[in-house]
This record gives C-alpha cells, sequence and structure tokens, in this order.
C-alpha cells in the first residue's frame, strides 16, 4: 500500500470542501429578524410574532415584542421553503402572553394581526404598524 502525502494547500482544499458539503446537506439556513410594531399614532404596541402559523411555538417559547422591556424583538427565523409567513398579532396594552391559541383569538385588542412574507434576503429590521379596528 502506498501512503500518498498532500500538501497543505491540499489538505486545506479538502477540508473546506468537506465543510461546505457538511453544512449544505440537508441545513436549513436562517436568518436573525427584528421585529417591532407601533401603532398609527407612532406609540409602541406589544405583539406576537408567529411564524408559518405555528402558534403553539410562538406561545410556548413568548416569541414576544414588549416595548416595556425592550427596543425590539430578535427571532432567529428557518427558512424551510423560499419564503415564510409571519404573523404580528397585537397583544393587550399590559403586554400578557397567552396562554393558548384560542385565548389568542378572543384577546380583546382594538388592532387587526397582519401577516407579512418574509425571504432570507429582506432587510433585518421589520415594522408592523397596526390600524385600529374600531
Amino acid at each position: 500500500m502506498m501512503k500518498t502525502k498532500l500538501t497543505t494547500f491540499q489538505q486545506a482544499s479538502t477540508a473546506s470542501l468537506l465543510c461546505v458539503a457538511m453544512t449544505s446537506c440537508g441545513s436549513i439556513p436562517t436568518k436573525a429578524f427584528d421585529f417591532k410594531s407601533i401603532n398609527v399614532q407612532e406609540v409602541d404596541c406589544p405583539c406576537m410574532i408567529v411564524v408559518n402559523g405555528d402558534w403553539d411555538t410562538a406561545i410556548s417559547k413568548k416569541q414576544v415584542y414588549d416595548p416595556k422591556k425592550t427596543d425590539h424583538f430578535t427571532l432567529e427565523i428557518p427558512f424551510p421553503k423560499r419564503e415564510v409567513t409571519v404573523r404580528a398579532v397585537p397583544l393587550r396594552p399590559d403586554g400578557t402572553v397567552p396562554k393558548s391559541r384560542s385565548e389568542l383569538r378572543n384577546n380583546p385588542s382594538q388592532y387587526k394581526w397582519q401577516d407579512r412574507g418574509l425571504r432570507l434576503t429582506d432587510p433585518t429590521m421589520q415594522l408592523f404598524v397596526f390600524n385600529t379596528t374600531r
């Protein structure tokens, strides 16, 4: 059996190809987005961020923008498809997180939720502007 000695350049090339192959096979790209929501009077409004209709995850992981606690809410979003749907659901002014989807549906918020399609190439900062429905 003959042993072949690889040059440093060949070793580096092989290592980088191996890394590319490992990360490109089966990995789902992700991107961190920053969310903020205001009303038409430019007052910050708390909201929950629901990705691709996954209400259970949004509730359990408390995917909430709370202007009393932070300037924006950052969420790492996986992109299994070219585009994902993000829904910003306004919460009560006290910022309480609902314990279930039905509780969220019965939320007496004065604003209607908003849907938006996001792609990996979209800007990192996403601003939702809620208009009163009453």
